[in-house]
């Protein structure tokens, strides 16, 4: 699979996967304990650091990180101790010695900070403290700088990082800018400051001198982050309002239709020393001594209660929609109601604090008792095109028929008809969703629809199986060929498809067949002729590779060939050599063997090759070249009319 642009960015709109534990107690995240009720704007002093503390070098002053700098002490924010950050030019650090994503550092939000990394979903924009995050560059005068120095004493240190005579960049025009903007702030410095003991921030303003281009808006990205834009308090004011009127609120922004960016205006500038204080409340104590019960449709959760915890917000998925239990619990113990049998849960559990912050996100997982209903065995011959509409198993149309059961049920690594799992099984990148492709070329082989494998959404190396239970206890003389048609445009997903003559308990360790890309539709042939189980299952089972563009299946048919096999004959019928090298050739008597049809099928029932004998009435011979196939036993059958000759041939 090629790596294309849609695809990084796909990858990076993912959410990360949460690891299934086998039981509760939950897995713990940090805890953001700031709130926009306890941040203060506030007139104050702007002191420049001068020659003070430690210069911190950039490659450039556009679109650069530094290296890893200490704050001088340990700082806890996000339920973390720090003491190092990474700053950025344009306007904000990381806390730690990590850095935060390149999309930080060559940004295209000027005018959409919903985007950038204060409210964008990239796994290395956490512990984030912007003070001004806007595209920057060099000041007009004075020198662009940026310094970082601890003064006081412990426990009362202050660390002050500063941004010296730095600019907005001109904004061009895109499709978020119907016209370009100019600069707005040509040469501007700024402060954050990180308080020891209290754990405090500050965002201290210096004097700003005006652009001198035409009077616009421009939208920074002004706040702290902690590890997801939900855990953010944000800085919010109009673009013809003083900063002395700025607010504060709950992130993520939602861009500026929404109206809370921080708006910035060359007329508007900042009043030297304005400073936006952000506190901390009290953490309370997150809940203990989880236990779970659970039953075929609900999942119960016991605990103790962490002081100070006044209610808890809950979500469980399946790896569909994430569901929130409402109205929010208050007690323990916890009941989610309305679930599926035999259906593995992810569960988490926030405390919501008397003050109004929050808890760790604690996550668990669990599993209902009790199956769903037995399949019911299809009967040969059997035909299914998918068109359905497909009917409810364990999930909303996951299956074709009551012949079917799909696992998993729902989530982007499931099965459903083509046109039907964003909205029955919550597929992820609906929006990718154009006319015929994806998920491919033609939707369908024949009739209007097809079952359909989300390689698209699902993590490489996932899984997805559509299994078929089906009667085989045919005659034995028969002939059993299933047949489908198959397409998967591009990239490293496959489909395996795997027998089961026990009801499912056990499947064969190799697969009897498997397809890997094919572009358009084709049809694949399996000889099941052997397989006589009442309590046969067919199984699809297909595997992704994250990529592009989806696979699936159609016009499946399970055949019976009537034909009683003819011995007399067929010990009329010549093979040699056999065994065979290189080729071997077929020797027919006269009768109507001379028009059969010949299928070559490996000791699997893989049908490996298939041709019409066109042979004189009075009986002829026909050369097969074998010289591509492995070593091993191989069976012919000749089909014409009534008659079926079956002859062994060895390959060396």
């Amino acid at each position: 699979m090629f790596t294309s642009l849609q695809t990084r960015l796909k990858r990076a709109g993912r959410w990360l996967p949460v690891a299934l534990l086998p039981l509760l107690p939950f897995a713990a995240q940090a805890q953001f304990n700031y709130l926009p009720s306890n941040t203060v704007n506030a007139a104050g002093t702007y002191s420049d650091l001068g020659t003070t503390g430690t210069a911190i070098a950039t490659a450039n002053t556009d679109d650069d990180n530094s290296a890893a700098q200490a704050i001088g002490f340990s700082f806890s924010f996000n339920g973390a101790a720090f003491t190092q950050f990474v700053l950025n030019t344009n306007g904000f650090i990381r806390l730690g010695s990590v850095a935060p994503s390149a999309a930080a550092d060559f940004p295209a939000y000027a005018q959409a900070p919903d985007t950038g990394p204060i409210s964008g979903t990239n796994a290395a924009d956490v512990n984030l403290i912007a003070p001004f995050n806007l595209d920057l560059g060099p000041g007009t005068a004075g020198g662009t700088e940026y310094r970082v120095v601890t003064t006081g004493t412990a426990p009362n240190r202050v660390c002050t990082i500063q941004w010296k005579n730095v600019a907005d960049k001109p904004q061009a025009a895109s499709s978020t800018v119907a016209t370009s903007i100019a600069t707005q702030l040509a040469n501007f410095s700024f402060q954050a400051k990180l308080y020891e003991t209290t754990n405090n921030i500050e965002f201290v303003y210096g004097t700003a001198t005006a652009g001198t281009g035409t009077v616009a808006a421009k939208y920074a990205a002004v706040g702290i982050k902690g590890s997801a834009p939900t855990a953010s308090v944000l800085a919010t004011k109009g673009s013809s309002d003083t900063w002395s009127v700025a607010a504060f609120f709950a992130g993520p922004y939602l861009g500026p239709t929404a109206g809370n960016g921080h708006n910035v205006r060359s007329t508007f500038l900042p009043d030297a020393g304005r400073t936006y204080r952000f506190i901390p409340g009290a953490l309370c104590n997150d809940p203990t001594a989880f236990a779970i019960t659970t039953t075929n449709t609900s999942i119960q959760l016991t605990f103790t209660p962490g002081a100070g915890n006044a209610s808890y917000n809950v979500t469980y998925t399946a790896g569909g929609p994430v569901q929130t239990l409402t109205p929010a619990p208050t007690a323990s113990p916890i009941t989610i109601p309305g679930l599926l049998p035999g259906t593995t849960y992810v569960i988490s559990v926030q405390s919501v604090c008397a003050g109004g912050t929050f808890g760790a996100v604690l996550r668990g997982a669990a599993t209902t008792t009790g199956t769903g209903a037995p399949a019911t065995y299809a009967t040969l011959p059997y035909s299914e095109g998918f068109e359905g509409p497909w009917v409810n198993g364990l999930g909303t149309r996951d299956l074709p028929t009551v012949n079917w059961r799909n696992s998993p049920a729902i989530g982007d690594n499931s099965w459903r008809r083509e046109d039907d799992g964003f909205t029955s099984s919550n597929w992820s990148y609906v929006g990718a969703e154009t006319s015929a492709a994806p998920p491919y070329v033609t939707r369908s082989s024949v009739g209007s629809h097809s079952a359909r494998f989300h390689t698209y959404g699902s993590d490489t190396g996932t899984s997805g199986a559509l299994n078929l239970y089906v009667n085989m206890s045919v005659n034995n003389a028969t002939s059993k060929i299933l047949t489908f048609d198959y397409i998967n445009p591009t990239g490293t997903d496959k489909l395996d498809v795997f027998v089961s003559t026990d009801g499912g308990t056990t499947f064969a360790a190799s697969p009897a067949l498997t397809a890997t890309t094919n572009a358009t539709f084709i049809t694949k042939t399996l000889n099941l002729s052997s397989i006589t189980s009442a309590t046969t299952v067919i199984r699809f089972l297909a595997t992704s590779d994250f990529g592009n563009d989806d696979l699936g299946i159609d016009n499946l048919q399970l055949r019976v060939l009537t034909s009683n096999r003819n011995e007399a004959l067929a010990a009329a019928v010549g093979l040699y050599p056999n065994p065979a090298h290189q080729s071997f050739q077929l020797s027919v008597p006269a009768g109507s063997l001379h028009a059969a049809s010949a299928v070559l099928s490996n000791a699997l029932g893989q049908v490996v090759l298939t041709r019409q004998l066109n042979l004189p009435a009075a009986g002829g011979t026909a050369d097969f070249d074998v010289s591509r196939l492995a070593a091993g036993v191989y069976s012919l059958q000749l089909k014409s009319g009534n008659d079926l000759v079956v002859k062994r041939i060895v390959v060396e």
